[in-house]
């Protein structure tokens, strides 16, 4: 009998620690994982969108503290959205910012011939990051430009319309 009480005792402690030494075991994997993911993710070119970056919480090192600029490409993400309408910056915009407006237009016009509305909203995204300082001008011109050179030439011509001084 008291064997058999110090045999429930022994296995009850022997679960504990399989559950534990099971745990571990698991989180050496998943973590030996994530490390090889990682490292082959890395010379992958393609492997990183524009809607990535923008959300990634990259440092605002390189932002463009313009509030002219963000409402700029404010107006040109509600023109892609389909919020605004040309003629709310031919009418209310021109009237209050002509500049803005030239440039919010001249955007556009770079931007909206593109096939989709999916790519349309991917460039927007592109100038959006750019001009949020979450993207650099040699992402586009090398990054974007690899996986799609039409669409990196289009987001160039925007943002360039956008903030001349890029050049």
């Amino acid at each position: 009998m008291a064997t058999a009480v110090s045999e429930r005792r022994t296995s009850r402690r022997m679960i504990p620690a399989t559950v534990v030494v099971g745990v571990a075991i698991a989180a050496i994997l998943v973590t030996g994982a994530v490390v090889a993911a990682h490292e082959v993710g890395e010379g992958d070119a393609s492997a990183v969108t524009a809607a990535d970056v923008s959300h990634a919480g990259i440092s605002q090192t390189y932002a463009i503290h313009s509030p002219q600029l963000r409402t700029a490409v404010g107006w040109v993400d509600g023109l892609a959205s389909g919020r605004i309408l040309s003629s709310d910056v031919t009418g209310r915009l021109r009237v209050r910012d002509p500049r803005m407006a030239g440039a919010v237009l001249a955007a556009w016009s770079d931007l909206n011939p593109n096939s989709s509305p999916a790519k349309l909203l991917a460039a927007v995204g592109w100038v959006e990051g750019l001009a949020s300082g979450r993207l650099l001008s040699s992402d586009v011109t090398g990054r974007l430009r690899v996986q799609d050179p039409k669409m990196a030439a289009t987001v160039m011509a925007a943002w360039s319309d956008l903030n001349p001084t890029t050049g």
